[in-house]
């Protein structure tokens, strides 16, 4: 049997895990609107946060290794995605606040060509 943290630990790992699969089934909004989904596979990052800690961190999915951690002074409960995939919003109750973290990665439309945007989170 399972105790409450236990399983609240596995609560979040599959709402990040369906956010992801989500993340990878989303439609493109159809070409030169800079909205779709449209980066090359090698191209993502997820942002993670682990229940147990104050941090999220930015992961590059192509290399495996951790951009960047944020720490907090207090535990983030909930975190999700933009619309636009590039900003991830955590939810910290206890301090009535909700931060934005930048993914770094986005695209945008000028004279009718996608353009792909990167810099660090």
């Amino acid at each position: 049997m399972l105790n409450g943290r236990t399983r609240r630990r596995y609560a979040h790992a599959l709402v990040l895990a369906g956010l992801t699969l989500l993340a990878g089934c989303k439609d493109p909004s159809g070409p030169g609107t800079g909205t779709g989904n449209n980066l090359p596979d090698n191209l993502r990052r997820l942002v993670v946060s682990d229940h147990s800690s104050r941090s999220v961190r930015v992961v590059d999915l192509d290399k495996g290794t951790v951009m960047e951690t944020f720490s907090f002074r207090e535990r983030p409960l909930e975190l999700f995605a933009g619309g636009s995939q590039r900003y991830a919003y955590a939810v910290v109750r206890e301090a009535n606040a909700v931060y934005v973290i930048d993914g770094g990665i986005w695209e945008e439309t000028s004279g009718g060509e996608l353009l792909l945007h990167m810099q660090q989170p």
